[in-house]
């Protein structure tokens, strides 16, 4: 306080120099594996030379004078799960080259608490909306998936654009949904960063004839070398038509694109790796995925279903659109999978009554907030 009264121009940028300094002198002159954010340093050791960290630690701030937590709850023992900046930090399975970093219990209670209040209640103040969005942002870092953002997005959304207290549908989709996550209570996982992408190519076909609606699914999965390895092709009998297009429309393509991406994410999402791009001819799939919203109420079934997916198997795809005539996911939509299988790809049985299954309780479990629920009547 003598030297950095807070408050004072530059005070805080000042500080944090003094803290990267100490933090490089660890690093680099006594060669103790730490990070430093602001005056909080965490050091990294094995089982066997723990004690000796410490010690160099703990000696090395009383040299440079540096007032620090010797004991108590700020200073404590090395650990394979321990609390460190707000979060749980878990290197168990460092050798495996996986670290998991999670929102603490209490923070993830309290925030539960709030978002049941929300939901049940459905209203809230342009404050308490701020207020939120902040809780949530920190919280958000150390979750999983698009989800956490929409969420984000979705709470300022209604601080700066509604007018009104009472929380919009897309607004409670987001809220609902970022609820599930915090309830599942799955840490973030970080592992290396893999440099080959998968693709997956997508598509469905819906064509009215007479009396009678040809409707197919199809899709294709590529390894990083761009050679398609597998694909499904399934046609859709008149129940799945029906359960996709329940008010009968003059055409249901929207609905059966969607389908066709959640069945491959279903299909090959456990055997893929996190960098994923997943092509569709569907503008509006895509727009849907990326944005997190669609009013279709279908569609937004297939939306909570591809998002769960991708949170529990901690993917990230990058969606994108692939004109109809590249797309090679078009040929089996229509059945057709001659050309696929003289490029040596695996033909991989699919039961499109099951994945629709799979789909509706997925969908209930994490949109009954909404209203998103399914009965067996429905499947």
């Amino acid at each position: 306080m003598r030297a950095l009264p807070f408050g004072a121009v530059k005070s805080v940028h000042a500080f944090l120099r003094a803290s990267a300094s100490l933090w490089f002198l660890l690093v680099k002159e006594f060669l103790v594996l730490a990070t430093n954010y602001f005056d909080d340093f965490v050091t990294l050791a094995e089982d066997t030379e723990a004690s000796a960290v410490t010690a160099c630690v703990h000696m090395f701030f009383k040299l440079v004078g540096w007032a620090f937590a010797a004991e108590g709850p700020k200073a404590p023992d090395f650990a394979e799960l321990f609390t460190a900046l707000g979060v749980t930090i878990n290197v168990g399975c460092l050798h495996t080259g996986l670290v998991t970093v999670g929102n603490t219990e209490s923070r993830r209670e309290e925030l539960l608490k709030v978002l049941d209040e929300l939901l049940t209640s459905r209203k809230l103040t342009k404050p308490e909306a701020l207020r939120l969005r902040g809780r949530l942002q920190f919280a958000a870092g150390h979750v999983f998936g698009r989800v956490a953002k929409s969420a984000l997005a979705a709470v300022t959304a209604h601080a700066y654009e509604g007018g009104s207290s009472t929380l919009s549908n897309q607004a409670l989709l987001a809220l609902s949904l970022h609820k599930r996550i915090l309830e599942s209570g799955r840490p973030r996982e970080l592992r290396p960063t893999c440099n080959e992408s998968w693709y997956i190519q997508t598509d469905a076909c819906f064509e009215p004839e007479s009396d009678y609606v040809l409707a197919g699914i199809g899709g294709v999965l590529f390894a990083p070398d761009g050679k398609p390895v597998a694909f499904f092709s399934q046609q859709l009998n008149q129940q799945m038509i029906a359960a996709l297009n329940p008010g009968s429309r003059k055409t249901a393509i929207f609905e059966c694109e969607f389908f066709a991406l959640f069945c491959a994410m279903l299909l090959w999402g456990s055997s893929v790796s996190s960098a994923l791009v997943l092509y569709t001819d569907n503008n509006a799939v895509r727009d849907a995925m990326i944005s997190c919203h669609t009013t279709n109420a279908v569609a937004k079934k297939i939306l909570v279903a591809v998002l769960s997916l991708e949170t529990e198997l901690q993917l990230a795809p990058w969606f994108a659109r692939v004109p109809t005539d590249s797309n090679l996911a078009d040929h089996p939509s229509r059945l057709e999978v001659e050309l696929l299988l003289k490029m040596g790809a695996q033909r991989h049985e699919l039961c499109a009554e099951e994945c629709w299954d799979v789909l509706l309780s997925r969908a209930g479990t994490w949109g009954d907030d909404l209203g998103i629920r399914t009965s067996q009547r429905e499947k």
